[in-house]
């Protein structure tokens, strides 16, 4: 009689456990508002040039430069609550969100040093984004590279070294990215978000685009970020 019972039980708990798969298919994609917490952050880019080349030789097209920055920005986040948590067997399984930049942009020419002037408009020709977040026990890293053209087209100046821009197609720019983690990716990412103490989240984006004339080096390029409303999924 205790053998049979234990078999029962047995099947109950294994029935159950198989269960949650099935629970799962059945649960709706959840939105989260900006899942990596990077929505309304300001990021400065410093100009640097990147000299082309052509058959082996160096040339640097000083009416139309291209040009690269890049931008550092950093947080810190505490875990989940473990109230907020779904039951074990039910966790999610894919996270997906679009990153983007708002409307507006800054371009500053340098301070000294400089005879340049602010273009009419500038054309972002690639995007890098390198992506860390890390706890005391694990660190999950993702690397996006995009060729997307966006244009920026002057507005007003509030000095001859400062003007303001506006992308031509503000709703693209504003979640051109699109980020999408599953699988071990996600599981890594959901184990430091859930578990071992404070995640550190680190944001390297990385710019490259071009303009007539060209921003001389140690201009700069002031942006905001947008992170739209994310989706948890379960299946």
């Amino acid at each position: 009689m205790k053998r049979l019972k234990l078999a029962l039980i047995t099947g109950f708990l294994l029935s159950v456990l198989s269960a949650c798969g099935v629970i799962k298919t059945f649960i709706p994609e959840q939105s989260v508002t900006d899942p990596l917490g990077i929505d309304g952050q300001s990021v400065e880019f410093t100009v640097r040039q990147v000299p082309e080349t052509l058959a082996g030789a160096t040339i640097v097209t000083l009416a139309s430069t291209t040009v690269e920055a890049n931008s550092n920005l950093a947080e810190v986040l505490p875990d989940i609550p473990s109230e907020q948590l779904p039951p074990a067997g039910l966790e999610p399984e894919r996270l997906s969100t679009k990153v983007g930049f708002g409307p507006n942009v800054i371009i500053r020419l340098p301070q000294t040093g400089t005879s340049g002037v602010l273009p009419d408009s500038f054309t972002l020709s690639g995007q890098r984004l390198d992506l860390s977040i890390a706890d005391n026990s694990e660190s999950f890293s993702k690397l996006l590279e995009l060729n997307e053209t966006l244009v920026l087209q002057r507005q007003d100046c509030s000095t001859a070294l400062e003007c303001s821009y506006q992308f031509a197609d503000a709703a693209n720019a504003a979640e051109f990215i699109d980020l999408s983690i599953s699988g071990a990716e996600f599981d890594s990412l959901y184990r430091i978000i859930s578990a071992g103490g404070e995640n550190t989240v680190t944001l390297t984006v990385t710019l490259s685009g071009y303009s007539e004339p060209g921003l001389p080096e140690g201009s700069t390029l002031s942006f905001e970020l947008r992170s739209s409303e994310g989706k948890i999924a379960f299946n």
